[in-house]
């Protein structure tokens, strides 16, 4: 209207002929137009517009995912497709990189040099090469850039190599043992992958048995629980036929000073003649009676 309004002036001015004159005004309506539309919608970002364009993305995701803390200074296609590269080296096929940066875009924004090759490598140290590689990245592509996964990674890799000694222990005593572990007892993910890689076996064990060893240690023989990770084969030897009956002897010791810092699990991996040998009949006559306290421990139970 204002513009029309101008027009229709100035072709009825006197100063129509005279340009220098008319040109502010025709100015003036055009930017005053102009200002009162509205804008038009900013372009999006480089990596909004790679992730449309080479993985499918909708725009909406795709402006998600730009702005993300290492996607959104990507301002040209050096940086991705060097992480492309890098996957398919590693081995990965095409339509497996899609899949993958699909659920993991973020991937596209991590330093080859910092965090992909350094990772890649401990993997592979660790003993995730080939195909076992190829599978961790492609259904746990977080293990490629997210800290400290290598212990969890190790502990399940581990439970699948040695599943032969854990036996038919089932995934629900397994689960249970661990959550004990870690919610009841203190003890870290690192502490639950440590003692298993020792003694496997303590996955497979009862709940009363390892409730059993647990109090015997903590409240009689007095260690700390996450202590207890360091020695684990203490947790499948019986209470009443081995922790007890030596634990009785090894205290004897101690209180006479006969012995000094004596390590249950050292006494509790002899044979029954050989801890006899070493613990018992050299202090007889030290210390009267100590054979018939060690035969008089076996089928004490433990008050809980």
């Amino acid at each position: 209207m204002f513009s029309h309004f101008v027009k229709r002036t100035i072709s009825s001015s006197p100063f129509q002929h005279h340009p220098t004159l008319i040109n502010p005004l025709l100015r003036f309506s055009l930017s005053t137009q102009t200002n009162s539309q509205p804008q038009k919608e900013k372009e999006l970002p480089f990596i909004a517009q790679y992730l449309i364009s080479s993985f499918g993305f909708s725009p909406d995701r795709a402006i998600k995912y730009s702005n993300t803390s290492n996607l959104a200074a990507i301002r040209s296609p050096e940086r991705p497709e060097a992480v492309i590269k890098f996957l398919k080296d590693t081995g990965l096929s095409e339509d497996q990189i899609k899949a993958v940066v699909s659920f993991h875009p973020i991937l596209l924004g991590c330093s080859l040099d910092k965090t992909l090759k350094p990772k890649v490598r401990e993997l592979i140290d660790n003993g995730f090469s080939g195909h076992l590689l190829v599978q961790l990245i492609r259904y746990n592509p977080s293990a490629l850039y997210i800290k400290d996964t290598l212990s969890r990674l190790l502990f399940w890799k581990d439970f699948v190599g040695k599943g032969n000694q854990v036996g038919a222990s089932n995934k629900d005593t397994m689960r249970r043992n661990i959550k004990s572990f870690k919610k009841t007892y203190g003890w870290s993910q690192e502490e639950v992958h440590s003692a298993f890689r020792k003694y496997p076996k303590i996955l497979s064990c009862s709940e009363d048995k390892l409730k059993s060893n647990m109090n015997f240690l903590i409240r009689k023989a007095g260690y700390e629980a996450r202590c207890i990770a360091l020695q684990p084969q203490l947790l499948v030897r019986s209470v009443e036929r081995v922790l007890i009956p030596r634990y009785t002897v090894l205290s004897a010791l101690e209180d006479k000073g006969l012995m000094k810092n004596c390590s249950l699990l050292t006494a509790c991996r002899k044979s029954e003649e050989r801890f006899r040998e070493i613990y018992v009949d050299p202090f007889e006559k030290d210390l009267p009676g100590l054979g018939q306290a060690y035969v008089a421990a076996f089928g004490v139970r433990m008050q809980v």
